[in-house]
Protein backbone atom coordinates (compact mmCIF):
# COMPACT_ATOMS: atom_id res chain seq x y z
CA UNK A 1 0.00 0.00 0.00
CA UNK A 2 1.37 3.42 -0.94
CA UNK A 3 1.80 5.67 2.05
CA UNK A 4 3.93 8.67 2.97
CA UNK A 5 6.34 6.59 5.07
CA UNK A 6 7.16 4.33 2.13
CA UNK A 7 8.14 7.33 0.01
CA UNK A 8 10.96 8.21 2.39
CA UNK A 9 12.74 4.89 1.98
CA UNK A 10 15.73 4.76 -0.40
CA UNK A 11 15.39 2.83 -3.65
CA UNK A 12 17.17 -0.47 -3.12
CA UNK A 13 17.42 -3.45 -5.40
CA UNK A 14 18.43 -6.57 -3.56
CA UNK A 15 17.46 -10.12 -4.41
CA UNK A 16 15.10 -10.37 -1.42
CA UNK A 17 13.35 -7.05 -2.15
CA UNK A 18 10.00 -7.23 -3.88
CA UNK A 19 9.18 -5.19 -6.95
CA UNK A 20 6.26 -3.64 -5.08
CA UNK A 21 8.63 -2.17 -2.53
CA UNK A 22 10.79 -0.71 -5.29
CA UNK A 23 7.87 1.04 -6.95
CA UNK A 24 6.95 3.23 -3.99
CA UNK A 25 10.29 4.72 -3.01
CA UNK A 26 12.51 7.74 -3.43
CA UNK A 27 16.06 7.84 -4.65
CA UNK A 28 18.85 8.47 -2.10
CA UNK A 29 19.42 11.88 -3.67
CA UNK A 30 15.92 12.82 -2.57
CA UNK A 31 14.60 12.77 -6.13
CA UNK A 32 10.96 11.70 -6.23
CA UNK A 33 10.28 8.71 -8.41
CA UNK A 34 7.27 8.88 -10.72
CA UNK A 35 5.61 5.73 -9.41
CA UNK A 36 3.44 5.35 -12.52
CA UNK A 37 6.58 5.19 -14.69
CA UNK A 38 8.15 2.57 -12.46
CA UNK A 39 4.95 0.55 -12.28
CA UNK A 40 4.74 0.49 -16.06
CA UNK A 41 8.45 -0.35 -16.41
CA UNK A 42 8.34 -3.28 -14.01
CA UNK A 43 5.10 -4.56 -15.49
CA UNK A 44 6.68 -4.64 -18.97
CA UNK A 45 10.04 -6.03 -17.89
CA UNK A 46 9.16 -8.44 -15.11
CA UNK A 47 9.55 -12.10 -15.90
CA UNK A 48 6.36 -14.09 -15.57
CA UNK A 49 8.01 -17.38 -16.43
CA UNK A 50 8.58 -18.33 -12.80
CA UNK A 51 12.31 -18.77 -13.51
CA UNK A 52 14.49 -17.51 -10.68
CA UNK A 53 16.99 -14.96 -12.00
CA UNK A 54 20.48 -14.56 -10.70
CA UNK A 55 21.15 -11.30 -8.84
CA UNK A 56 23.27 -10.09 -11.77
CA UNK A 57 20.45 -10.73 -14.25
CA UNK A 58 17.99 -8.91 -12.01
CA UNK A 59 20.27 -5.88 -11.88
CA UNK A 60 20.78 -6.08 -15.63
CA UNK A 61 17.01 -6.07 -16.15
CA UNK A 62 16.63 -3.18 -13.72
CA UNK A 63 19.18 -1.19 -15.74
CA UNK A 64 17.32 -1.99 -18.96
CA UNK A 65 14.15 -0.66 -17.38
CA UNK A 66 15.82 2.76 -17.02
CA UNK A 67 15.42 3.08 -20.80
CA UNK A 68 11.69 3.57 -20.24
CA UNK A 69 12.07 6.50 -17.85
CA UNK A 70 10.51 9.55 -19.44
CA UNK A 71 11.45 13.21 -19.20
CA UNK A 72 10.72 14.37 -15.65
CA UNK A 73 10.72 10.83 -14.23
CA UNK A 74 12.10 12.11 -10.91
CA UNK A 75 9.31 14.62 -10.38
CA UNK A 76 11.57 17.41 -11.61
CA UNK A 77 13.27 17.89 -14.97
CA UNK A 78 15.39 14.74 -15.21
CA UNK A 79 16.06 13.54 -18.73
CA UNK A 80 15.85 9.87 -19.72
CA UNK A 81 18.96 7.73 -19.20
CA UNK A 82 20.83 7.42 -22.55
CA UNK A 83 21.09 3.93 -24.08
CA UNK A 84 24.90 4.23 -24.15
CA UNK A 85 24.96 4.76 -20.36
CA UNK A 86 22.76 1.71 -19.82
CA UNK A 87 24.99 -0.42 -22.06
CA UNK A 88 28.21 0.76 -20.38
CA UNK A 89 26.68 0.22 -16.93
CA UNK A 90 25.72 -3.34 -17.83
CA UNK A 91 29.24 -4.03 -19.10
CA UNK A 92 30.65 -2.71 -15.84
CA UNK A 93 28.16 -4.77 -13.82
CA UNK A 94 29.30 -7.97 -15.57
CA UNK A 95 32.94 -7.10 -14.91
CA UNK A 96 32.54 -6.66 -11.15
CA UNK A 97 34.41 -9.46 -9.44
CA UNK A 98 33.01 -9.02 -5.93
CA UNK A 99 29.80 -8.17 -4.09
CA UNK A 100 27.14 -6.63 -6.33
CA UNK A 101 26.22 -2.97 -5.87
CA UNK A 102 22.90 -1.25 -5.39
CA UNK A 103 21.84 0.43 -8.66
CA UNK A 104 20.07 3.76 -9.15
CA UNK A 105 19.14 6.02 -12.06
CA UNK A 106 20.15 9.63 -11.41
CA UNK A 107 18.78 12.97 -12.49
CA UNK A 108 22.15 13.65 -14.17
CA UNK A 109 21.56 11.24 -17.11
CA UNK A 110 23.74 8.65 -15.41
CA UNK A 111 23.52 5.39 -13.50
CA UNK A 112 24.96 5.07 -10.03
CA UNK A 113 26.38 1.89 -8.53
CA UNK A 114 26.68 2.10 -4.77
CA UNK A 115 28.32 0.17 -1.95
CA UNK A 116 27.76 0.97 1.72
CA UNK A 117 30.08 -0.07 4.51
CA UNK A 118 29.64 1.09 8.07
CA UNK A 119 29.05 4.83 7.76
CA UNK A 120 30.73 5.28 4.35
CA UNK A 121 29.58 4.80 0.78
CA UNK A 122 31.42 4.19 -2.48
CA UNK A 123 29.55 5.63 -5.44
CA UNK A 124 30.39 4.87 -9.06
CA UNK A 125 28.47 7.15 -11.39
CA UNK A 126 28.51 6.21 -15.08
CA UNK A 127 28.00 8.88 -17.74
CA UNK A 128 28.16 8.76 -21.56
CA UNK A 129 31.79 9.92 -21.68
CA UNK A 130 33.28 9.01 -18.28
CA UNK A 131 32.70 7.51 -14.87
CA UNK A 132 33.29 9.06 -11.48
CA UNK A 133 34.18 7.26 -8.27
CA UNK A 134 33.50 9.00 -4.97
CA UNK A 135 33.67 8.01 -1.33
CA UNK A 136 31.42 9.71 1.21
CA UNK A 137 30.99 9.47 4.94
CA UNK A 138 27.67 10.48 6.46
CA UNK A 139 28.13 14.17 5.63
CA UNK A 140 31.25 14.78 3.55
CA UNK A 141 32.85 13.87 0.25
CA UNK A 142 36.12 12.14 1.22
CA UNK A 143 37.56 11.52 -2.24
CA UNK A 144 36.57 11.76 -5.88
CA UNK A 145 38.21 10.60 -9.09
CA UNK A 146 37.13 10.94 -12.72
CA UNK A 147 38.07 8.25 -15.27
CA UNK A 148 37.74 7.70 -19.01
CA UNK A 149 35.46 4.86 -20.06
CA UNK A 150 38.47 2.82 -21.21
CA UNK A 151 39.74 2.75 -17.61
CA UNK A 152 37.01 0.41 -16.33
CA UNK A 153 39.58 -1.82 -14.60
CA UNK A 154 39.90 0.93 -11.97
CA UNK A 155 36.41 0.09 -10.74
CA UNK A 156 37.32 -3.33 -9.34
CA UNK A 157 40.43 -1.82 -7.72
CA UNK A 158 38.32 0.78 -5.90
CA UNK A 159 35.67 -1.75 -4.90
CA UNK A 160 38.32 -4.14 -3.53
CA UNK A 161 39.88 -1.36 -1.44
CA UNK A 162 36.48 -0.28 -0.14
CA UNK A 163 34.91 -3.60 0.82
Amino acid sequence: MLNEASLTQPLRFEPKTSVTKLIYTRLPSGDKVNTNSFLSIFSKNSSSSGVIDSPVRKLERLMKSFKDLEYGWNGDSAKPIPDSVIKTSQEILFSISSKLPEVYPTGRESIQLEYDKNEKSLEIEIFEDRFEIAIFDQTDLLSEDVFRLDEKSKINEHIAKFI
